[in-house]
């Protein structure tokens, strides 16, 4: 019996090898890519090969081109990878100091758009107008629940407070948003890799500045 037991163990297990990969390995191969995908588009840009990636990745060429038929099809891949997780809204704190909590909430979303992996993101999407075309649906999505509704709910509560005029608050949510987006678009046009955070801290205080007081105001107090 026991013999019987072990040979079967051995059979499901060479089946197993023979067989499909399963999830978990799938699944490995997969962060594996995107991982080598995006430290050598980081360091090449979109001229990256896709023998390079390969290579970085550790894994064999027919591994990946099992997953991947060309390295348009594998950076598309790494792109619905990045974006396919649940992007929670960012908080918006609810003190009496709203300016401040303004401020954090901008410094935060600057951090966050700004950091490698972000421009690694924003490099793969401008490498060809398709990728933006087949994930655009996603990113709209995460665009206004994790930045747009948190900016706008804050919007409704100031108003309800009386700190703001009644108005749309669909128009300066978005309005912000852009202006907050922007920042991530013009270090990509620079090619900057590293990003000086004190920079963003400065460019979150001003934004904050210029959103709350205009452009003439007075400015929020150091």
């Amino acid at each position: 019996m026991g013999v019987s037991l072990m040979g079967d163990e051995m059979i499901g297990k060479a089946i197993r090898t023979r067989g499909r990969p399963r999830r978990e390995e799938v699944e490995n191969i997969d962060r594996r890519l995107a991982d080598a995908a995006l430290s050598m588009v980081l360091r090449h840009g979109s001229a990256v090969t896709m023998n390079a990636i390969v290579e970085a990745s550790g894994l064999s060429r027919k591994t990946v081109y099992a997953r991947h038929a060309n390295k348009s099809a594998l950076l598309l891949a790494v792109i619905r990878h990045l974006l396919d997780f649940d992007h929670e809204p960012l908080v918006i704190g609810e003190t009496e100091a709203w300016q401040e909590d303004l401020y954090q909430f901008i410094a935060a979303s600057l951090k966050e758009i700004c950091q490698p992996q972000a421009m690694a993101l924003r490099r793969l999407l401008m490498a060809d107008p398709a990728y933006i075309d087949e994930v655009r649906p996603r990113i709209e999505m995460i665009v206004v629940r994790r930045y747009l509704d948190p900016l706008a709910t804050f919007f409704d509560r100031l108003i309800a407070r009386g700190e703001m005029p009644a108005q749309d608050v669909g128009r300066p949510a978005e309005a912000l948003t852009n202006l907050i987006l922007a920042e991530s678009h013009k270090h990509y046009f620079l090619r900057d890799r590293d990003i000086e955070p004190t920079l963003l801290v400065s460019h979150a205080r001003y934004l904050t500045e210029l959103f709350c007081h205009g452009i003439i105001g007075k400015g929020l107090a150091r």
